[in-house]
């Protein structure tokens, strides 16, 4: 799950607060976009629900298979890491758990 982004959250009032913020449509709230090419690598949007409606970064959910995902990530201005550990935004391994509170 963490390699799609799951969010971690070591206190449920957190997780409870965070999904308000998202359907209350915090501006602020942050957003991460993860896609996971065949050939290895990944692809991200790290941004908040705000740049994410005026980008339309929402189409990326619409894809049908990871590649395609990939291929909006990339035309959408998405980063790719050819080592994932190399994204500062993934919590693959759980070592950074809570260290800034956004719980990716």
């Amino acid at each position: 799950m963490r390699q799609l982004g799951a969010r971690w959250f070591r206190d449920p009032d957190h997780k409870i607060r965070a999904g308000w913020k998202i359907r209350n449509g915090d501006p602020d709230t942050p957003l991460l976009f993860v896609g996971w090419p065949a050939g290895g690598g990944v692809w991200t949007i790290n941004t908040n629900i705000s740049q994410s409606a005026q980008k339309g970064l929402g189409r990326i959910d619409n894809a049908f298979t990871m590649d395609e995902r990939c291929e909006m990530i990339e035309q959408l201005g998405g980063i790719f890491y050819a080592d994932p550990k190399d994204c500062p935004h993934l919590d693959l391994d759980g070592s950074r758990e809570g260290d800034d509170g956004k719980g990716y």
